[in-house]
């Protein structure tokens, strides 16, 4: 009985130890750089560079900072065809990867568009016309 118990125990750390062995090698792999997302608003753009700066609110200092993005053949566009169309001012949401060398590399660029309230034009005959302004007599 008692050599049923030692084998056992025994299997139980052999057991632990190669668990804890391929955790060490799964972490020593590289990992691939994590997706990260950014929305700023454009400061300056350097086509020939293909890269741009644009500034942000850093949520945890609340301070405004710069971050630099760089763009290759893969970047994706939205809103816009290239990156020769912003312009300073301009609101873009960024989906990056920091690279081995520390650059942020832009896998899409998304251009936001102000949303205008433009009435389709049958609900513009449905609404009333209103007269011009015109002096409401006090009431007494």
């Amino acid at each position: 009985m008692k050599a049923k118990v030692f084998l056992v125990t025994l299997a139980f750390l052999f057991s632990g130890t190669g668990l804890s062995f391929s955790e060490e090698a799964e972490l020593s792999q590289p990992a691939e750089p994590q997706m990260q997302w950014q929305y700023v608003e454009i400061v300056s753009v350097d086509p020939a560079g293909k890269s741009f700066v644009g500034k942000y609110i850093d949520f945890e200092t609340e301070q405004e900072k710069e971050i630099t993005i760089f763009c290759d053949d893969k970047t994706g566009y939205e809103n816009m065809s290239s990156l020769s169309e912003l312009k300073p001012l301009d609101a873009v949401g960024v989906d990056f990867v920091v690279t081995a060398e520390g650059r942020n590399l832009a896998m899409n660029i998304s251009l936001e568009k102000p949303d205008l309230e433009v009435l389709p034009p049958e609900l513009g005959e449905v609404l009333p016309e209103f007269p011009p302004e015109t002096e409401v007599p006090p009431q007494e």
